[in-house]
């Protein structure tokens, strides 16, 4: 497993990036999944998508130019947004506009017909597409949390959609002006990486994630472990206190024979569990019937500092 958790993600990252899309129609899936993030320009004609990686955006640049290019070459550049580093891709394909358009003004309610899905690795290359351009994945300590941001809540509203269908229902919520679908569940998490094909990025997701369950287990049985063992001692204290408030006081004759059993072999075993003292009568009583005694010892004590 991979220790460092940023490079874990990247990693993840870069596996679902390499992964080929071969046919067609899954690369059209994968181009307007990779393009998701993209918004419109001011001259209506032309949309341009942001990337975080360099990787992700000469791959979008490459695959417009190979099957969507309406003449001029496409190139990524550097680019800022958000005072967040990355680049940017300028696109104007009839066919993507013209998706982005029916999406943006709910004319499409499934992206299955509106990116002209044909065949079953289709919505696995539309995710992957999706993945790249618009999520972010972080590791906090409470677990894993994998997020998707969408410039309008129509571009949510499709993808929520599908990631119901192909994987599970997702959870969301309004942010900074962005609708926000979000897993924290790292069941789902891997189950949609390795829908997309990134087996390695879904085992090490699994395998982090029951390591940190296996700890906080032990974390919780050892934490409940010190609890018990402070509160039997704080009872033993408080008996034992008891027991010597008579005795000093010269009053043992106070109790019946039971209990100056009970009393001598709680002076004698300060340390053990009320069910381990209980064994230690003879002959044995039950672990309620110790508790009994000493309580009667504690109101004897109670009734003698009243006195």
């Amino acid at each position: 497993m991979i220790a460092d958790k940023r490079e874990l993600v990247e990693n993840i990252f870069k596996e679902i990036s390499d992964i080929p899309s071969t046919r067609t129609c899954c690369q059209k899936a994968h181009i307007c999944g990779l393009l998701y993030s993209c918004q419109r320009n001011s001259d209506k004609r032309e949309y341009t998508a942001f990337f975080k990686r360099e990787r992700d955006a000469e791959r979008a640049a490459n695959i417009l130019n190979v099957g969507f290019s309406s003449g001029a070459q496409i190139e990524a550049r550097p680019a800022s947004r958000g005072g967040h580093k990355g680049y940017e891709v300028d696109f104007s394909s009839k066919a993507l506009v013209r998706f982005f358009n029916d999406i943006d003004n709910s004319r499409a309610e499934d992206i299955k017909k509106a990116s002209g899905f044909r065949c079953e690795e289709c919505a696995a290359n539309f995710i992957r597409g999706i993945f790249l351009s618009s999520a972010t994945l972080s590791v906090p300590q409470n677990g894993y949390r994998l997020e998707f941001s969408f410039v309008n809540k129509e571009r949510a509203n499709v993808v929520a959609m599908l990631l119901g269908e192909e994987v599970a229902d997702i959870s969301r919520t309004e942010r900074n002006g962005k609708t926000v679908l979000y897993y924290r569940s790292y069941v789902k998490i891997s189950d949609l990486l390795y829908k997309i094909g990134a087996l390695n990025g879904g085992f090490n997701v699994a395998d982090l994630s029951m390591m940190r369950e296996e700890r906080n287990y032990i974390n919780r049985t050892t934490n409940c472990e010190a609890r018990n063992i402070e509160r039997a001692v704080g009872a033993s204290r408080k008996h034992i206190d008891a027991i010597n408030y008579i005795a000093a006081r010269d009053k043992m004759a106070l109790l019946d024979d039971d209990l100056q059993t009970t009393a001598r072999l709680r002076i004698e075993n300060n340390e053990i569990s009320l069910s381990e003292l209980a064994a230690l009568h003879d002959p044995p009583i039950t672990k309620s019937g110790v508790n009994g005694r000493l309580t009667k010892i504690l109101m004897v004590a109670e009734e003698l500092r009243k006195s």
